[in-house]
């Protein structure tokens, strides 16, 4: 919340140990301007957690490049077979 207005959210599953961030957005007219780090940060705080788990697509760059400035580094590579129509 910056002045009264969302400007991001995260949906985390605390079940799992570590945390694991299933959602974490913020919105784009707010990003860019720290939200999501301070964010990040108020998460670990208030689940007093020294370690997460998250998930991101290989066509998302600029998520790999922001979680990796937070210091998370890839730990698996999660492939998927689909089959094409044609079996040249």
């Amino acid at each position: 919340m910056e002045g009264g207005k969302v400007v991001g959210y995260a949906l985390i599953v605390v079940k799992k140990s570590p945390p694991y961030i299933h959602h974490f957005y913020i919105c784009r007219d707010a990003r860019r301007q720290g939200y999501g780090k301070e964010a990040f940060y108020a998460l670990l705080d208030t689940l007093n957690a020294d370690q997460m788990d998250l998930d991101v697509l290989v066509w998302n760059e600029r998520g790999q490049k922001f979680w990796s400035s937070l210091g998370f580094v890839p730990r698996s590579i999660i492939m998927r077979y689909q089959a094409k129509n044609d079996h040249d």
